[in-house]
């Protein structure tokens, strides 16, 4: 079982292409500060490895789950051209489990 934990949004982003499926899935918790995070995983297949990939935003100031949305659909996601569907869960309990 391979999980990838990137720091940077563009590290995150450029794995996009490896992806199994088009699902990106979202999971929003309160942070330390005032405001959210969001942790954002998908599969990705590299080599002949099923790879969670996955990377926490933090978006202090803002409590908007809506908006906090809006801002990381306005990412590089679109200049990539990919089919990107966010999905609100969790799919890393269900690869710990599976793996």
């Amino acid at each position: 079982m391979l999980v990838f934990t990137l720091y940077e949004i563009n590290e995150f982003v450029s794995f996009l292409p490896y992806r199994i499926h088009r699902e990106i899935f979202y999971d929003f918790t309160r942070a330390n500060f005032d405001g959210l995070s969001v942790g954002l995983a998908f599969l990705a297949k590299i080599d002949l490895n099923v790879v969670l990939v996955q990377t926490v935003l933090n978006f202090p100031g803002i409590q908007d789950k809506d908006a906090i949305l809006k801002k990381i659909r306005e990412t590089d996601f679109g200049e990539l051209d990919l089919e990107v569907k966010f999905v609100h869960g969790s799919i890393k309990e269900i690869y710990m489990s599976i793996s």
